[in-house]
């Protein structure tokens, strides 16, 4: 459930569903559980723990995250946490993000902050955005860490320039006010306009607001900013 934001630079997603909050927290901390998704099917949920008990690291995974979602009981993270260690040390980098959010935010295990920031940064390392973004926030709010806007930016941006909507969001805001990177309103305009189409709502009415403080020629740089981005992002969507 996404909301508004006023400028103090928090993510766009804050208090959703179990799935997205292990891809997505806001820089306050927050560690509610709210219930997850349709459970899975049985039969598959037998082939995958086959699979899982041979030592698949995706099915490994697979099970992880259906132990949060809950499989149409409560979530066990505990669980969760015993299948998501076994695909993070085998080198998954989604397995290494979930499992650095349950030690972010202490559920299946103790929260530690120190081995929460260790796997983010392997599955970081993989190129994986939420990691990216979940170092962002570890940053911006100083968890684990030393608070560093200037980091905090650093991999908003790497996300944003992964196409993460969230990310783009963020950035938008940070380069609109000047919060860890110099204010630049087309920069701004550009991560904003991308989020827009990335499906951020709030985005829509911050380009809206940002565009009469623009020069017709800042709109015209940004947009084409936009149209450079998309081109050169369009191999790595295919």
């Amino acid at each position: 459930m996404k909301k508004s934001l006023p400028l103090v630079l928090l993510p766009a997603v804050a208090g959703v569903i179990v799935f997205l909050l292990l891809t997505r927290k806001p820089e306050t901390d927050n560690s509610a559980a709210p219930s997850g998704p349709k459970p899975p099917d049985a039969a598959l949920v037998e082939a995958t723990t086959k699979r899982a008990n041979g030592g698949d690291a995706a099915a490994e995974r697979q099970l992880g995250q259906w132990y949060i979602d809950g499989m149409g009981q409560a979530p066990d993270y505990r669980k969760a946490a015993d299948w998501l260690q076994k695909a993070a040390a085998a080198g998954d980098a989604e397995a290494q993000n979930l499992l650095g959010t349950l030690l972010e935010t202490g559920h299946g295990m103790p929260r530690d902050y120190t081995n929460a920031m260790a796997w983010f940064t392997k599955a970081a390392d993989q190129g994986h955005s939420g990691a990216l973004y979940n170092l962002g926030s570890m940053y911006g709010a100083g968890r684990g860490v030393p608070q560093n806007s200037q980091t905090a930016a650093k991999y908003y941006l790497k996300a944003a320039e992964l196409s993460d909507p969230d990310a783009q969001f963020n950035v938008g805001q940070r380069f609109e006010v000047g919060k860890g990177v110099a204010t630049n309103l087309v920069e701004s305009w550009k991560w904003y306009d991308l989020a827009a189409a990335g499906g951020v709502p709030d985005a829509v009415k911050a380009k809206g607001k940002l565009e009469p403080r623009m020069t017709a020629e800042e709109l015209a740089k940004a947009k084409q900013a936009v149209v450079e981005f998309k081109k050169a992002a369009a191999p790595a969507r295919k």
